[in-house]
Formats: structure tokens, C-alpha cells, sequence
């Protein structure tokens, strides 16, 4: 998960768009967060498009108090108290929409986004081709915009004296890239050969997602190597996908990334970037998404790699997160989230879980869901299929468990926020009291932090992960 540089779940349906309506109006979706205290006149007004505005797309609505202050917490709030349109809306011929919200306080700040080409989750997060506006305490009118173009756009991001880029060319993921933030002693000691760290991203994140920005991880591992004398290459991995994120897997719908790492990536890392030889030289690390990544790749590949660090991972145990206890029916902010995407389509979360963990060529968008986005009945043989994929389902097999034990015992470690925005705490802490029950001794650290925070538990993680590697030389 990721919002921005951070976190966001996205849940996407593989439904057919409805035709295009010229005026599709809204319709109100439940909210999971109610705010019962606050007083409830509404917002009303018009969204208002730029005159040049063109496509066909659904209109998203929001609001957040005033008071509100940026942050994951606050995001989860507007996303659970959006409202799609209830069909496509062409921009050019409509370009004027009247919106009612009559839940939000009448002080409550509107917020507009119109999708385009199905770039929805994009153009939440500052990119897409959609069109975003917000308005004023109160409601009125809301002027859409497009998102200002990104200063850096078509620079090459993997570059200066410390980077490497590597790119790694297969015939159905094209050109994967790579981006290792080198050791200080590269240069000086040419026949030097290091261990190697992945950094595994969050959802829809690139290779550089914790290699740039002020104190970017590479700085803050320079820190932890003066201390520990305990040097390593850290490899930023880019899972982007057109759905969002790959979860890793080979799959008829996005292609063979388990193979492509293992067989071709791997290979090609340790030579380009001086790599020590074997397993005990190789770990994986990640947030969000790429914890779970690291959870789930490095628990299928303890031949190749000896230590996982997963910081906030994605749920281990997808079935406890995704409904309520004790019965067959989703949380309804969970719910809420495959609504929205089943409507505005694209890449989502759920979508990558699907498309990796539950493809079906014959299917609208080449995979199937787990549950119905509108009602929220459950597809008992899908979600059968994401439990065998996930961690949790894969500690089930005895043999799995017993070549973990051997292979990963005290070489994995969990931290996480015990105020994790997206409720992943619970999740992460009974996974990894099951890791322990089974003779996998895994380090579990909570946290005061929410999902954001994620550099922090890195300077751990990374001195954990170094402890148990082999020493460069």
C-alpha cells in the first residue's frame, strides 16, 4: 500500500464500464466512518470543469473538516466517505455537475476528482489524467484542474555518484528497472563483494520509492554502517505494474515475476553489483505492500534469500482482515473501497491481489474477485484460492513450515504501528505469533506509529537484517 510515497488499499472489480451518460449524476455510498457528533446540514453546490476539459470518466466527492490535518488517518476518512457517479459523465458535454453531500457538516471542506482512462487512484495521489478540485469550507463551487506537471518529469531518477541502475529486459515484463544505492568503499575497494538488501515498495511504488527525498534510506544506512562497520548494497526493486503492484507471482494476467526474479533478476543483480555468493548473502525488506512482498517472497524462496524484514505488511492473513469476525460478510470500509473501484476501474489493490493470487483469462479483466464489490457475497472457491497464496496459507502445509523453520528461524523480523491507518496491526501480530508457534522465531516490534513512519522502522530493520547476513569482504 502506498499513499503518495506512502499508503493507499484499492479495491477493484473486473465489471464491464456502463455506457457513457452525458449526466450520470451520484449516488451515495454507505460511509464506514460516521461522525455522529457533528452536525449534519450538507454541502451542496456544482463541480465545474476547464473549458478544454475533455474524456469520459466517473465523478468521485468527498469532503474532510477543516480541522482535519493531512494525514493517512484523514485520507482513510475522505476515501470512506466518497460518492461515485453512478455512470460515466463525458466532461466536454457536461461540463457543469451539481453534487449534494448531506451527510458531511456544513462546515466541511468539498473535494472533487474527475477519472479519466481509468487513472482514478493516480490522480488522487498528484499524477494520473483525471481532473482534481478543492473547494472551501461550505460547499459551492468546485473548479477542476488538472494536477501540475511533476518538475523532474523525464529525468532520469536513478542517478549520481552512490546509485547504479540496472535494468533487466524480459520478453513479457519488458524492461524491468533496478536502482542500487552503493556502499562508500565501491569505488575505493573495486574487488570488494557485499551483500545484497531488495527493497521491495509499496502499492503502485517504483525503485526509487526509499531512495529519494531528505534522509533517504541509503543516508540513513550510511549512518547505521559507520556504527556497525556491517556494509551492503541496497537494491531499489520497481513491482509497478498496470494493475497496481505484482504480488510476485507467475500468472497468466501479469506475467511470470516469480520466475523473472529468481531465474533472471537475481542473476543479473549479483553480478552488476558485486554480490557475495549464496543465500546468507541475500535478504528482502519492504512497507506496506513491499513488506508483504517480503513476507511472501522470501517465505517461497529460502533458498535464495536468508532474512525478511517487513515493516506494515499488507495482511499476511488476507481472510482476517478482509471480513468481519465470525461471519461471511467484509467490513464495510472494506466494502466500501471495492465499491469505488469497481466503478471507476483501473489499478487497485485488490485488483494486484487478484490478478496475482486469482487469474482468469475468460474473465472481464483476466481475474476474479473474492467477493461481489455492491453487495459484498462472498466467492467461497476465490477466496480459498488468495488464502493458499497468502503467508498465512502457506505456513498451513507442514513441509512448507518445516523448510521455513530450518531456512528462516530467527531471520525474520515484523514491526509495525500499533495506530496503522488501514488496520494491519492485529493482522501482523497474530502472523507473527504463528511463525513463533511453529518454530520460526520471528522478531514482532509495535510501534506508536501509524502506517506512515515507515523510514523509522527501517533503521531497524536494517541492522537486523545486516546481524544476520554474511559480511562484506
Amino acid at each position: 500500500m502506498r499513499w503518495t510515497s506512502l499508503a493507499v488499499l484499492v479495491l477493484v472489480s473486473g465489471c464491464k464500464s456502463p455506457p457513457t451518460s452525458p449526466d450520470a449524476g451520484l449516488v451515495t455510498a454507505d460511509a464506514a466512518t460516521t461522525d455522529a457528533a457533528l452536525p449534519r446540514p450538507g454541502l451542496r453546490g456544482e463541480v465545474v470543469a476547464p473549458a478544454d476539459a475533455t474524456g469520459t470518466g466517473r465523478l468521485v466527492l468527498t469532503w474532510r473538516l477543516a480541522t482535519e490535518e493531512q494525514s493517512l488517518t484523514t485520507l482513510r476518512h475522505m476515501i470512506d466517505r466518497m460518492k461515485v457517479s453512478d455512470a460515466d459523465i463525458d466532461i466536454a458535454k457536461a461540463p457543469r455537475q451539481p453534487y449534494d453531500m448531506p451527510d458531511a457538516p456544513g462546515d466541511a471542506v468539498p473535494l472533487a476528482y474527475f477519472d479519466r482512462e481509468h487513472t482514478f487512484w493516480a490522480t488522487l495521489q498528484g499524477a494520473g489524467k483525471g481532473y482534481v478540485a478543492t473547494g472551501t469550507a461550505g460547499g459551492g463551487t468546485l473548479n477542476l484542474a488538472p494536477n501540475p506537471a511533476r518538475e523532474d518529469a523525464g529525468k532520469e531518477r536513478c542517478a549520481g555518484d552512490r546509485l547504479k541502475l540496472v535494468v533487466v529486459d524480459d520478453d513479457r515484463l519488458g524492461k524491468r528497472r533496478f536502482c542500487a544505492y552503493l556502499p562508500a568503499t565501491w569505488t575505493t575497494a573495486p574487488k570488494k563483494r557485499y551483500p545484497i538488501i531488495w527493497l521491495l515498495p509499496g502499492f503502485t511504488s517504483n525503485e526509487m520509492s526509499y531512495l529519494t527525498g531528505k534522509r533517504h534510506l541509503g543516508e540513513r544506512f550510511d549512518d547505521i554502517v559507520k556504527d556497525t562497520n556491517r556494509e551492503a548494497v541496497l537494491v531499489g526493486v520497481d513491482t509497478s505494474d498496470a494493475f497496481g503492484s505484482t504480488y510476485l507471482e507467475d500468472s497468466p494476467t501479469t506475467g511470470a515475476w516469480d520466475t523473472f526474479l529468481a531465474k533472471k533478476a537475481l542473476p543479473a543483480l549479483d553480478r552488476e553489483l558485486r554480490a557475495l555468493p549464496g543465500r546468507t548473502a541475500h535478504a528482502l525488506m519492504g512497507q506496506s505492500t513491499g513488506g508483504y512482498n517480503a513476507l511472501s517472497y522470501g517465505l517461497r524462496h529460502s533458498e535464495l534469500f536468508s532474512a525478511i524484514g517487513s515493516s506494515s505488511p499488507d495482511a499476511p492473513d488476507v481472510e482476517q482482515w478482509l471480513f468481519q469476525p465470525g461471519i461471511r460478510k467484509a467490513n464495510p470500509w472494506m466494502l466500501h473501497w471495492a465499491m469505488i473501484e469497481s466503478r471507476v476501474g483501473g489499478a487497485g489493490q485488490f485488483t494486484s491481489w487478484a490478478a496475482s493470487w486469482s487469474p482468469d483469462p475468460a474473465a472481464p479483466r483476466g481475474f476474479k474477485l473474492p467477493l461481489d464489490p455492491e453487495t459484498g457475497i462472498v466467492d467461497e472457491p476465490v477466496l480459498a484460492a488468495w488464502v493458499r497464496k497468502t503467508p498465512h496459507g502457506l505456513v498451513r502445509d507442514p513441509a512448507f513450515a518445516a523448510r521455513a523453520k530450518k531456512d528462516l528461524s530467527g531471520r525474520v523480523m515484523i514491526i509495525v504501528g500499533r495506530k496503522d491507518d488501514f488496520d494491519l496491526f492485529p493482522p501482523a501480530e497474530s502472523f507473527a505469533a504463528e511463525l513463533n508457534r511453529l518454530g520460526i522465531e520471528t522478531k514482532f516490534v509495535a510501534t506508536d506509529h501509524g502506517h506512515a513512519g515507515a523510514m523509522d522502522r527501517f533503521e531497524p530493520t536494517l541492522k537486523f537484517l545486516t546481524e544476520r547476513l554474511d559480511a562484506a569482504k
